[in-house]
């Protein structure tokens, strides 16, 4: 199998945690995947991202037989599991991915994008099918692994037509889990970025949507208001993969697997800082066609 060499993109930190007796230690504490956009489809989608399912395929796969990455204490997958598009397609796509995910052997957690609800984020019928399959207590939610803990905040329909009702019940949900353990350093997950991960005019252009990044500005002016707590901000969305600091924290997006380059992000944390390294999928699943950044939807390479 030829692989592509990974490269280590991103480092951030402070103090995390301790070991026993304060020692340093020469392997991470643990090791965390993040997956996102994913875009399985099922049989009632037509158009969709040449591949994604066999790179998802081949995905599962080498996490559950553990003979591609280290060894791994759980996965966070940031949304757009499945390629959605319509109620009857959210039905039939997301128990195949849970199916998948229950067979991984380690535990997981997930976050809504906007295809796990067609962009309609608080609609109780369209986020229905997402709620029966992953369970109420996996829409807005934090739990606490090795004295951090990590946020996980249903932005999907950012910059949509949505109630501001939606948008507040959001705003006050994550204020009191960022409030709950102030004590614990965090990381936060969310599928849309909350700030431009590359140079916004160029970004807005080559993505093509008005959600490049969140558009409630209250949902960043939280998060740095805890800067001193809050270590990054894990996003997707974007099918594009990189990270920017503003105020503090560390805001990283990540490109999935669906479209081109086809990447995912194995975080390692130690004591003092979490590395994260960028991971493309093998050269033989690789399909640059599905870049949506690229000369194939725009007639040049953003």
């Amino acid at each position: 199998m030829n692989f592509h060499p990974s490269r280590r993109e991103i480092v951030f930190g402070g103090c995390l945690a301790r070991t026993a007796f304060g020692a340093a230690a020469p392997e991470p504490l643990f090791r965390f995947l993040q997956v996102n956009d994913l875009h399985f489809k099922g049989s009632t989608v037509v158009n969709s991202y040449a591949g994604a399912n066999r790179r998802a395929e081949w995905l599962f796969e080498r996490i559950s037989k553990q003979d591609f990455f280290p060894r791994l204490d759980f996965v966070v997958v940031v949304g757009d599991l499945v390629h959605g598009e319509s109620l009857e397609g959210l039905r039939e796509e997301l128990p195949v991915v849970r199916e998948k995910l229950d067979a991984l052997g380690i535990p997981f957690y997930t976050a809504l994008g906007n295809h796990e609800n067609v962009q309609r984020e608080g609609d109780e019928v369209y986020e229905q099918p997402y709620r029966d399959t992953f369970g109420s207590d996996r829409v807005q939610y934090s739990f606490v692994r090795h004295g951090i803990e990590f946020i996980v905040v249903n932005n999907s329909g950012s910059a949509g037509n949505r109630p501001k009702s939606v948008f507040d019940e959001r705003l006050q949900r994550l204020d009191r889990m960022l409030s709950a353990n102030p004590r614990l350093p965090k990381l936060v997950f969310c599928h849309i970025p909350l700030v431009a991960i590359r140079e916004e005019p160029v970004l807005a252009k080559s993505f093509g949507f008005s959600s490049y990044r969140a558009k409630e500005p209250e949902l960043l002016e939280l998060v740095e208001a805890r800067a001193s707590s809050v270590r990054a901000v894990l996003s997707g969305h974007l099918h594009l993969t990189g990270m920017v600091k503003e105020k503090g924290v560390a805001h990283a997006s990540i490109c999935g697997t669906a479209s081109y380059p086809h990447d995912v992000a194995l975080y390692s944390v130690f004591p003092d800082r979490i590395e994260a390294e960028v991971i493309r999928l093998p050269s033989n699943l690789l399909a640059p066609e599905t870049n949506i950044h690229g000369f194939r939807r725009h007639g040049i390479d953003y």
